[in-house]
């Protein structure tokens, strides 16, 4: 499906301010190298079951499909090894957003979003998708998730519309709409609820190219 950018400059603008918000005095250190850093670490903590792989603040807040957890008892304290795992870094943001598949003991699909604050990680929130593990890894494995050519990227509010122009055709109500930015690799990583602020937990993670969504991951949880 090619969903090109010279038929959405309408909604460019308000796509822009869609986006995961962190109050100014939460952001901190958001160059690559930093949020590259924390992506390998969250992988990390997920293969040792131990948030504390993290580089952590003072506080973490845990969520899992959107809703308050633990990080003691949820999917984090399991200790599973990513078969694949693709991570989109938001300098803007100070946001990692990491999509994955986990083959074993348990299948799961994966995307977590983690907060970087003055004082460390803040915040991890996680979507637990319900699907096939081995098609998403084959579909993984095969694509090409590096960085664009620096001609070649799009701006943060062209990725947005182009993220959201996908979504609206998908004939539900998506709602509650969050994102992760890495224009770099011409990618978004989308949280929301599906058929409405009260459904079940989403994620999407896209790869644009040329103003055309060429790559999409999408799951769901199980309510």
């Amino acid at each position: 499906m090619e969903l090109k950018l010279a038929s959405m400059a309408a909604g460019v603008a308000a796509a822009g301010s869609l986006a995961f918000a962190m109050p100014a005095s939460a952001q901190a250190s958001c160059d690559r190298a930093t949020l590259q850093d924390i992506a390998d670490r969250y992988v990390r903590a997920q293969a040792k079951g131990s948030l504390f792989e993290l580089p952590v603040g003072e506080w973490v807040d845990y969520r899992e499909n959107l809703v308050m957890s633990s990080s003691a008892t949820g999917v984090l304290s399991q200790p599973m090894e990513f078969a694949w795992s693709v991570p989109l870094l938001d300098t803007v943001q100070c946001q990692v957003f990491v999509t994955g598949v986990i083959t074993q003991p348990k299948e799961y699909l994966l995307a977590s979003v983690v907060y970087n604050g003055f004082f460390g990680v803040n915040q991890v929130s996680t979507v637990i998708g319900v699907g096939s593990a081995a098609a998403a890894l084959a579909q993984g494995q095969a694509e090409d998730w590096g960085e664009l050519p620096e001609a070649r990227r799009a701006t943060r509010p062209e990725l947005l519309a182009v993220a959201n122009a996908h979504l609206d055709t998908l004939g539900e109500d998506i709602a509650d709409r969050r994102y992760v930015v890495d224009e770099a690799k011409g990618a978004v990583g989308v949280f929301a609820r599906v058929g409405g602020e009260k459904g079940p937990a989403a994620s999407y993670t896209f790869r644009i190219e040329d103003g055309a969504v060429r790559s999409v991951h999408e799951s769901r949880s199980a309510g």
